[in-house]
């Protein structure tokens, strides 16, 4: 009866399906990042100069301009000649600071999002990486099990053939010995007839020389 071949089922390798959902846009978000392409969202923070500081720093101004002149009408200075180059020369240090300030926000701004940008990029870059190194311990294993279910598949089948050459030699010894003694049989009856032959005819010829020597040599020459 051949036996049942062993297989190999296993499952095949599982990848979350959000792993390539989020792979993908934060791939695209660190690249845009590093090539200074950042979304609307987060352009703001490397950005200088921009319409939203622009409408800040002319409230600004305003409101230093109104503090200097009401200053200078309670110490009785006019607003003309003196106070007003007073007046241009504050707006213009505050204007001056406010800028220098954003400026520098925005430095500090564009160092955090390339070093957001490299920080995203690694993370993709070490999440394919594992993923990749999952794939393929699974698929070494996978390997190694089919390598031994063959192995174990060989074994059987050689262990199989062996057990059925033993049985045909055994049923070959088995006729070739019951041949021989059939054989041997009939040797031993031929012989056994031929003895019986030989004695009836040594009594007759024994008996025939009792009689008469002549009838004894007769006997003898008729039986040749």
């Amino acid at each position: 009866m051949a036996k049942k071949k062993m297989s190999l089922n296993l499952a095949p390798f599982y990848e979350d399906p959000l792993y390539q959902k989020t792979q993908q846009p934060l791939f695209e978000f660190g690249t845009g990042l590093l090539e200074g392409k950042p979304n609307d969202y987060y352009k703001p923070i490397g950005e200088s100069g921009s319409s939203e500081f622009e409408k800040m720093l002319a409230l600004t101004t305003r409101d230093t301009q109104k503090a200097v002149g009401e200053n200078l009408v309670r110490r009785g200075i006019s607003r003309g000649g003196l106070g007003a180059s007073i007046v241009a020369k504050t707006a213009a240090d505050t204007s001056t600071k406010l800028r220098w300030e954003d400026y520098s926000r925005a430095i500090a701004g564009k160092q955090f999002l390339m070093s957001s940008g490299l920080n995203t990029l690694s993370d993709v870059r070490g999440g394919s990486l594992a993923i990749g190194s999952q794939k393929n311990q699974y698929n070494l294993s996978k390997a190694e099990l089919d390598l031994s279910v063959q192995k174990a598949n060989a074994a059987a089948k050689q262990a199989q053939n062996d057990m059925w050459a033993k049985l045909a030699a055994s049923a070959v010894g088995i006729i070739a010995t019951g041949g021989l003694g059939a054989l041997g049989l009939g040797a031993a009856g031929a012989a056994g007839a031929a003895g019986g032959m030989g004695a009836a005819t040594s009594g007759a010829l024994a008996g025939s020389a009792a009689s008469s020597p002549m009838a004894s040599l007769s006997s003898m020459s008729e039986f040749l």
